[in-house]
């Protein structure tokens, strides 16, 4: 990761699975708010029902993501480790390919999960937290003979880690509130946009860019500021979600309502109990043959 793509990779990994999550749960917690005999429940990966497509719905699509993600990320490492003769050398690589392959490890638990092998229940969870005391320890021994301004950058995002592995064990035993999994989701976020932000402190690729003083006491106070900043606006952004994730809803709700209010309207029963529906007002009645029953949700 001694590069700033290395670093923007699996910042945008971690950004993109925790936005997934966060619009996920705020769907599932409005629908829960909603159905008072559904309450909320938290889950480590959610079904992609976007589209209403049967292969969306019966697929494990995250779990496949995360798979193939840390796939090319465990090859683009394993390539660039080697040096001319084809000699592995680079043993940060190496700790980059562990770390990989560990969250590579999630995804397969998924799929198991998913298609309900014989595993215990809860693995998916302790998956995710086998993955991140893993990715812990290495970048606890990933800074010998680093600058101070790398090492701070690191070391913050250790701390993050630290929250993060709580915050996945909190949500494996209250698996009934929002707000465990709203804080796991939310940590993975500031680890994606932190990793990003790394990547463009310590190899900012932008032409003309001015280097950070990387022993400089004001640099590493400004790094932090930074950090603090990156945990407000993201609590500020899932908020925003939540707030449109509600308006979608709503939305959905009223054109469903109008909807079956509009079919009701169609729909008429004459006296010997058969269904009529009425196109209009100066057409005659189209008659159909039914049993004098409610009609089914399915058959509308």
């Amino acid at each position: 990761m001694g590069t700033f793509m290395g670093h923007f990779i699996p910042g945008s990994f971690f950004f993109g699975f925790g936005l997934w999550w966060t619009i996920q749960i705020w769907i599932n917690f409005f629908r829960a708010q909603g159905k008072k005999n559904q309450p909320f429940r938290c889950r480590v990966t959610y079904p992609c029902n976007c589209f209403r497509l049967k292969c969306c719905s019966s697929t494990c699509w995250e779990g496949l993501l995360k798979v193939f993600l840390t796939g090319f990320g465990i090859v683009g490492e394993t390539i660039t480790g080697f040096d001319d003769n084809w000699h592995f050398v680079h043993m940060g690589n190496a700790q980059h390919i562990t770390m990989f392959f560990m969250f590579g490890l999630t995804g397969v638990v998924d799929l198991m999960h998913f298609y309900k092998a014989p595993i215990p229940k809860k693995c998916d969870y302790l998956s995710v937290v086998l993955a991140l005391v893993v990715e812990c320890i290495l970048f606890m021994f990933h800074l010998h003979g680093r600058t101070m301004l790398d090492i701070h950058v690191h070391t913050l995002l250790i701390y993050t880690l630290y929250f993060t592995i709580a915050a996945v064990l909190a949500e494996m035993y209250f698996d009934r509130h929002m707000l465990a999994a709203f804080i796991r989701s939310f940590l993975f976020l500031a680890q994606g946009t932190w990793f990003v932000q790394a990547g463009f402190i310590l190899y900012n690729p932008l032409p003309g860019a001015l280097p950070w003083k990387e022993d400089s006491p004001h640099e590493v106070m400004l790094v932090t500021l930074f950090f603090t900043w990156h945990l407000g606006c993201l609590f500020v952004i899932m908020l925003c979600i939540g707030g449109v994730v509600n308006c979608c809803l709503r939305y959905r709700g009223s054109n469903c309502r109008r909807d079956d209010m509009a079919m009701q309207r169609l729909l008429d029963t004459d006296s010997n109990g058969q269904t009529m529906v009425r196109m209009d007002a100066s057409d005659s009645d189209i008659e159909f043959q039914s049993v004098p029953t409610r009609i089914a949700d399915d058959d509308l």
